[in-house]
């Protein structure tokens, strides 16, 4: 499942920095930047908090997530 191409893809949607995005989220950009590099695992309370700034809900974000993973 391809969380951090979804987040991404939601982020640029919603004309948001990825710094704006970590800074209200209260993680660094670096952090974040690794969730979207899909180079961590992210906590459901994380993604939880993600997806709260982004005002979408976690399970439209898995949903993405997964239709990314069957596109490929």
């Amino acid at each position: 499942m391809d969380i951090g191409q979804a987040l991404k893809i939601i982020r640029e949607r919603k004309d948001i920095s990825q710094e704006s995005l970590a800074l209200e989220s209260k993680i660094s950009r670096r952090y974040m930047y690794s969730i979207e590099a899909n180079k961590t695992n992210v906590s459901i309370n994380r993604l939880e908090k993600i997806c709260d700034v982004l005002e979408i809900k976690v399970s439209d974000l898995i949903a993405l997530a997964e239709n990314l993973d069957h596109s490929h």
